[in-house]
């Protein structure tokens, strides 16, 4: 797919995450992505557990500060050692920590929804994608990022040859603060040697006059199909929306209702799993027999 159809994809998925708090909801967005990702080859544990140990403080947070719920745990004090606990002094329910469960999940749908993104559109393909009055920006904001992991790289590089001439840059205090500001000044040479480098290169390809394309890649229904069904699902989201039909859990019974589940809302945000599958059209080869 091209990478605006992958830009559709993931504000898509965001605006889910924006518009509903529903766990279930949330799960079925993310068995979706989750598909895309496993369809695609992308690598779907590493954003799900970041998403994890972020969710941990999330809980945390809701099991301190959340003062709703049924099915109290345990009680904080009001105060320790005669000095008052304002804010985190008062019941903690289950109810609260579940809430903040939630929020993992929302952040693993987030997560894996960017990882995917990042890892199909690429920096290229986001660059052709932009609209002429935005080419020269967003190509300005690719060259700033990947600047970022070869001045780390240099860095490394520097101090590597920095201790090979015997340059200590281990410990700590003002030796150490002196020792690694010589780093600096190599690195900072190196990268300006790579911007005139690459201020030529630009130069020598004809960078700011019109734009031009070696090859047209045309639409084909791996693009089409995809980006109708991110169209109906995002659609179909605000109406359900303005309906009042994306309703969430209360907090203070969350343990004791089910969530509300609508299966025409799953089956809108299903269809944000339509790149999971193979829409290409199949070529016919003609073949001609030479004697």
């Amino acid at each position: 797919m091209k990478a605006n159809v992958w830009l559709a994809w993931a504000l898509c998925g965001t605006l889910v995450c924006t518009l509903t708090y529903n766990p279930l909801y949330l799960l079925v967005l993310l068995a979706s992505v989750w598909a895309v990702a496993a369809s695609r080859g992308v690598a779907a544990i590493a954003p799900v557990r970041a998403a994890v140990v972020f969710s941990v403080p999330l809980i945390i947070i809701n099991a301190l500060f959340l003062r709703r719920g049924e099915t109290v745990l345990f009680e904080i004090p009001k105060s320790a050692f005669g000095i008052p606990l304002y804010f985190i002094g008062g019941e903690v329910t289950a109810e609260a920590m579940v809430n903040g469960m939630f929020f993992s999940i929302l952040l693993a749908c987030m997560f894996l929804i960017f990882g995917v993104f990042e890892k199909m559109a690429g920096a290229d393909s986001l660059i052709r994608a932009a609209p002429p009055i935005l080419s020269k920006s967003a190509l300005m904001a690719a060259i700033a990022l990947r600047f970022v992991p070869c001045l780390i790289a240099d860095s490394g590089q520097i101090a590597d040859a920095q201790r090979a001439r015997g340059l200590r840059l281990s410990g700590g205090g003002i030796g150490s603060v002196a020792s690694r500001s010589k780093i600096l000044m190599p690195s900072l040479i190196g990268g300006l040697e790579r911007s005139l480098n690459l201020a030529e290169a630009l130069e020598s390809r004809g960078y700011g006059g019109p734009r031009t394309d070696f090859r047209k890649s045309p639409k084909t229904a791996n693009d089409i199909v995809p980006l109708l069904a991110i169209s109906l699902s995002a659609s179909f989201m605000i109406a359900f929306w303005s309906l009042g039909r994306l309703e969430a859990p209360r907090v203070d019974h969350l343990l004791s209702a089910f969530p509300p589940f609508d299966p025409l809302v799953a089956a809108s945000i299903m269809l944000l799993a339509a790149p999971a599958l193979n829409w290409r059209t199949p070529n016919v080869l003609k073949c001609k027999e030479t004697l």
